[in-house]
């Protein structure tokens, strides 16, 4: 499924889930909420599983996780790993602020350890958006090939 067609047939559900996980972020030293929602094709009900993180932060600030990776380890947690069972679509943020804010080095890498490439659709606080891919935003990627 096309990142098009994917926007055309649950934008509405997409805006919802993000902006239920959005009010669930626990930002107290930031105010800087972020949602995710990570879509993955159940290939065999050929049904679309909506995955959803949020910001948490914490008073020792290098403990805080953000919501891409939230939704990543929820997935994972859930056995929803990108394979033949499951194809992760796509991963969708919110953040309510006029820019757009892609994902940080830290999840890209999280991301990149279960897909090579994915759409990115990032939305600001009009939820308007603007597409990455993978991809294009992570081109040098430290995976297992290094460790051998």
């Amino acid at each position: 499924m096309k990142i098009d067609e994917i926007l055309e047939k649950y934008i509405e559900k997409i805006k919802q889930e993000l902006s239920f996980y959005n009010n669930n972020s626990y930002s107290p030293y930031s105010k800087f909420k972020v949602s995710s929602v990570l879509l993955i094709l159940d290939n065999k009900s050929n049904l679309v599983n909506f995955i959803g993180g949020t910001n948490i932060e914490n008073s020792s600030y290098g403990l805080t996780i953000c919501a891409e990776r939230v939704a990543v380890f929820n997935a994972v947690s859930k056995g929803l790993i990108n394979n033949y069972n499951n194809k992760w679509l796509s991963l969708f943020l919110y953040v309510p602020v006029k820019e757009f804010v892609p994902p940080c080095g830290a999840c890209r890498q999280v991301i990149s350890e279960f897909v090579k490439d994915i759409p990115i659709v990032v939305f600001n606080k009009e939820f308007e958006f603007k597409i990455y891919y993978l991809s294009e935003i992570f081109k040098e990627v430290f995976g297992p090939s290094f460790l051998k």
